[in-house]
């Protein structure tokens, strides 16, 4: 009986012995596990791995990093995508939602040109405005106001507006005071249902002023027509426009010409002459879409222009203009330029929904994908620092963001700088005496201002 009763006893801390090893490993497994998640982590925390990027970026540029990601990189730096950000116009009613045009002045003011569209019950216009924070607050001037009539009676109707500022471009003189190019589009439209009259006036105005609004017009053209095919003349003159300023104060402006014959060139002109000043460089088949236009430093004009589908570029450098093709483009395409102090071109333009960068710095052009994520690259604007580095502002669309990128420290990085909503859309970059950058953009019903530092966040 004593045998057996010890039997039992040693048999009973056998059994225990074994539950208490089990559940120790158990607790131990559990315990490894958390470690390991913790330690793998939810691809929104920061990656400790240097050589993981986030599956959400496609860049094709291997030196490219979107500091948008948490990713602990070396060479990335989140601290770029904190910035400042204000509202300069928002009204519902009322949106800024067209192209932003910004200059800074010698006091660090921002100077901006923009569109602002009117929604009415069967009908809508856009005007164009101008603001400005020179005085400490943001005040805003119309330039000159749009207008819509609308009026359906049983099948016919009859529709005309006027939308001014799609494309628009400031600059600043030597007194800091601004100048605008822009456009006029005025559409007027005829239907009788009983004779089949469709009927079409189309009339496209290129604009400039200073700030009082002393408008003038530099171009214009018009066409009517009956039972014809809108998508053959959808390129109103001055829809796409572009100015700078030579050492003398004097604008020069490159800009779309839509002729009767439904051709589209390529037309440069001064500010203050007449039409039949109107230089023609260059004709399209297809659209003119956009353009922008440099000076370098001495006084050689450098334009860049989409023709159907080809970036191309055209300069007065060997003293008449010569054109030539810098690199196929395919879907909707914006660009900018930039001339460095060494009178190299920098360009930035969108491309197969990507974010396209170019140069002859080299002697040659060389083209880089800069953010080949999905659907990016959309309204850039290109800005140089004093060290010729690229300040790039972009509109992703797939997500709806504001992004920037730059190779400031000679690779490629890319944050988001505003994600609040659907925003980044008709942005305009420029830097401020101190290296700031500032960048106008649209979205959520306003016209937005992003301020933020080159090697750091705002305070």
């Amino acid at each position: 009986m004593r045998v057996n009763k010890l039997f039992c006893a040693l048999l009973a801390i056998c059994v225990f012995l074994f539950w208490a090893i089990q559940l120790g490993c158990l607790r131990g497994s559990e315990d490894t596990n958390r470690e390991d998640d913790d330690i793998s982590g939810d691809d929104t925390d920061d990656d400790v791995d240097d050589d993981t990027d986030d599956d959400t970026d496609d860049d094709v540029d291997d030196d490219a990093d979107d500091d948008s990601d948490d990713d602990t990189d070396d060479d990335a730096d989140d601290d770029t995508c904190e910035a400042s950000i204000e509202l300069i116009d928002g009204d519902s009613s009322y949106p800024a939602s067209g192209h932003t045009s910004l200059a800074i002045d010698a006091d660090d003011a921002l100077h901006v040109g923009y569109q602002k569209v009117i929604n009415l019950s069967e009908c809508s216009f856009a005007n164009f405005w101008y603001a400005t924070n020179k005085n400490g607050s943001w005040e805003k001037n119309l330039v000159e106001d749009g207008y819509c009539y609308y009026e359906h009676v049983s099948s016919d109707y009859y529709e005309k507006y006027e939308n001014i500022g799609d494309s628009n471009d400031i600059v600043l003189d030597g007194s800091d005071s601004p100048w605008l190019s822009y456009n006029l589009n005025y559409f007027e439209h005829v239907y009788y249902a009983d004779d089949i009259t469709n009927y079409y006036t189309l009339e496209g105005f290129l604009k400039y002023t200073p700030i009082p609004a002393q408008i003038q017009i530099l171009d214009s053209d018009t066409w009517s027509c009956d039972e014809c095919s809108l998508s053959s003349y959808a390129n109103y003159t001055g829809s796409a426009n572009s100015m700078v300023l030579d050492d003398n104060g004097v604008a020069h402006i490159a800009y779309n010409k839509w002729k009767n014959e439904g051709w589209n060139y390529l037309a440069y002109t001064v500010a203050g002459t007449s039409a039949k000043d109107v230089s023609y460089l260059d004709i399209c088949s297809g659209l003119i879409d956009d353009v922008s236009i440099a000076i370098d430093s001495n006084s050689n004009l450098h334009i860049i222009y989409l023709c159907g589908a080809s970036l191309k570029y055209t300069t007065d450098a060997s003293g008449s203009w010569e054109s030539a093709t810098v690199a196929p483009v395919h879907g909707a395409v914006y660009l900018s330029l930039a001339v460095d102090s060494g009178d190299s071109l920098h360009i930035s333009y969108s491309s197969n929904d990507s974010l396209m960068y170019a140069t002859n710095a080299s002697g040659t052009w060389v083209i880089t994908t800069v953010d080949a994520d999905e659907d990016v690259g959309y309204y850039n604007s290109l800005v140089l620092d004093a060290d010729n580095r690229a300040h790039i502002s972009y509109y992703d669309e797939a997500n709806g963001d504001l992004k920037y990128a730059t190779n400031e420290s000679g690779d490629w990085h890319i944050c988001t700088i505003d994600s609040q909503g659907d925003v980044g859309k008709n942005t305009s970059i420029a830097l401020d005496s101190a290296g700031m950058v500032h960048i106008v953009y649209t979205g959520e019903n306003g016209l937005w201002h992003a301020a933020f530092s080159q090697g750091g966040p705002v305070d």
